[in-house]
């Protein structure tokens, strides 16, 4: 059938596909969805990172050591659910502090009472670092895994896509070339065939006389 409708559709005697603008449209809508889905997985890839690094910078600065206890937990209530930060009080250089995590959570991962030691940026005791909060670490983790497989599989997609599209085009280029030989080749034959034609009437007119 396809066949049939490149032989019915030609322009200047070339045949052409009139599915033609439809499958480019299609071959453009299979890259720009993946291309959406890329940007859009990197945003879970880029915030997990960036979860990620502000754990990992807090730990590498905070590394003087100091006893703590969980005086309070700071609630935070959304629709669905309820999240605690504990709230740490300690000494330092003789001084009393009190700071509250940025890490919320819930179950809540100390109780009030719980003695714990955590880390204080040598001389900035208001920034600190808590080994026995994991989740935000995990949440990093788990945001870069996500969006690392939601823009590798899209990727992968553009790939074989355009990987197709230009086998097609090559085979397309070819067998017009091809056509285009066979055409010069008929019209070749037929030129030939006129001129025998000729010649032989010539003769056949030249023995009768």
């Amino acid at each position: 059938m396809h066949k049939v409708f490149k032989e019915q559709f030609t322009v200047n005697g070339h045949p052409v596909n009139p599915f033609g603008y439809v499958e480019k449209k299609l071959r453009i809508m299979k890259i720009i969805i993946p291309l959406f889905l890329v940007m859009f997985f990197s945003i879970f890839f880029f915030v997990g990172t960036f979860v990620s690094n502000v754990q990992k910078k807090a730990k590498k600065v905070c590394t003087e050591p100091v006893n703590a206890v969980v005086c309070d937990m700071a609630r935070s209530t959304s629709s669905d659910s309820i999240t605690y930060a504990p709230i740490y009080e300690f000494e330092y250089n003789g001084m009393t502090y009190k700071i509250k995590s940025n890490t919320y959570s819930s179950p809540m991962p100390l109780q009030v009472g719980d003695n714990v030691q955590i880390f204080v940026e040598p001389g900035n005791p208001d920034r600190i670092y808590s080994p026995h909060e994991k989740a935000t670490t995990m949440v990093g983790r788990v945001f870069q895994i996500v969006g690392g497989i939601g823009m590798l599989i899209p990727l992968i997609i553009i790939i074989v896509t355009l990987a197709r599209s230009g086998r097609k085009k090559t085979v397309s280029n070819h067998s017009n070339n091809m056509s285009d030989e066979y055409t010069d080749g008929v019209s070749t034959f037929e030129e030939t065939s006129e001129c025998v034609d000729e010649v032989s009437v010539y003769d056949e007119t030249d023995g009768y006389q």
